[in-house]
């Protein structure tokens, strides 16, 4: 007989399970039995984040918030903002293996968000997320420093969020509100790159899962991710060319002006940006930067060695050392400066100087019965 599955306490951890029969069970069946049955973190039920927070943006796209701490946290702690790679969302776990070790036991507030079309905040807007669409970012940073005005702000990119992360803090330049940055992975493609290589079979198949559900079902599958930038992203993105598109998206132009301290991990192996082609000569022009670049690591690091990790934790490599650089900014402790809100039509509000970045928060049912299409009944026939 099959028991019916059960729930924990939270009731939100469902547990489907046969148990053996104690007279015929191999001790492998015993063994899940027992686990199903008297397992603590199943029976305690998985404890979600204190909710999530909905921003619209002017151009009629939109994001999704998630925030480790509830309200009742202390205001001065620290936040910081995971921004995820071009397929991820705010579940990315590459993301949260960084965030994990910095926010752990509730020491400092941890924020995720969707990209525009990424996860559950569907594509309502003519544009999608690139390289260079750092209004998104700017916008959730300061929407943070409204919310909790006397926090200090990090900022953890990965990949395509590496180079918007980068490209933010460049772009606000002294008015940046971020204390320090760190951009993992994938840190810039430079005018001169070559295209992406063909044999990154998975990374191909993972953006064609993503388009697919952002173009609701069609079937777009790039040929290479180069290919698909310089032509539809591009496009959306009002660039008139692929190689236009290329070259203001880069982070090479923005680098020089940072104006916080900046931590670059790029891996020489990586096969989306090989070492040979990484902004060096950039970073050397800012003081404010340090640029790291692994000999091996592919595009989201490898695992370390049993006598690495006796020195330095049971961790990756890049989280190490993300983990280190944030702990020695900590001795930086005058807050950033805070921009001036303006108020828009409509309730929208943005930093000043930057009206790219305008957004008002909203709520779930609304944007649904904003963006949802009615259905109509068909006619009947005659």
């Amino acid at each position: 007989m099959i028991a019916s599955s059960s729930q924990s306490a939270s009731r939100n951890i469902e547990v489907v399970h046969r148990p053996s029969s104690a007279s015929v069970s191999q001790p492998e069946e015993q063994l899940v039995t027992d686990f199903a049955r008297n397992s603590t973190v199943l029976q305690d039920g998985y404890e979600a984040p204190f909710g999530f927070h909905l921003l619209e943006f002017a151009d009629g796209g939109n994001t999704q918030i998630e925030v480790s701490v509830g309200d009742d946290a202390p205001e001065d702690l620290e936040t910081y903002i995971g921004v995820h790679g071009m397929a991820g969302d705010v579940d990315a776990p590459y993301i949260h293996e960084i965030l994990g070790p910095l926010i752990k036991d509730g020491c400092a507030r941890g924020i995720v968000f969707n990209l525009r079309g990424c996860g559950d905040s569907t594509a309502t807007s003519p544009s999608l997320h690139h390289g260079g669409s750092t209004s998104d970012l700017g916008a959730v940073i300061t929407w943070v420093t409204m919310k909790w005005p006397k926090s200090k702000i990090y900022i953890i990119g990965t990949s395509l969020g590496g180079v918007i992360a980068a490209k933010t803090i460049g772009q606000w330049g002294d008015g940046c509100s971020v204390s320090a940055n760190s951009t993992s992975f994938c840190l810039s493609s430079t005018p001169s790159a070559p295209p992406v290589p063909e044999h990154t079979a998975e990374i191909k198949a993972a953006l064609a899962k993503s388009l697919r559900k952002i173009m609701s079902g069609r079937r777009i599958v790039p040929q290479t991710l180069t290919k698909f930038s310089k032509g539809f992203v591009a496009a959306t993105a009002h660039y008139l060319s692929g190689d236009e598109f290329m070259a203001g998206t880069s982070t090479v132009n923005d680098l020089p002006n940072i104006r916080v301290p900046c931590l670059a991990v790029n891996c020489t192996d990586d096969p989306l940006m090989p070492g040979e082609h990484l902004p060096r000569s950039q970073a050397m022009e800012s003081p404010f930067a340090v640029m790291a670049v692994p000999k091996k690591g592919g595009h989201l690091g490898r695992f370390t060695t049993k006598r690495w990790k006796k020195q330095h934790g049971n961790k990756r490599y890049h989280t190490a050392l993300v983990e280190e650089w944030f702990k020695t900014n900590d001795d930086l402790k005058q807050l950033r400066p805070r921009p001036r809100i303006l108020h828009a039509k409509q309730g929208f509000v943005y930093p000043e100087g930057h009206p790219q970045m305008a957004f008002r928060e909203t709520t779930a049912t609304y944007l649904k019965l904003k963006y949802t299409r009615p259905i109509y009944p068909k006619p009947r026939a005659a």
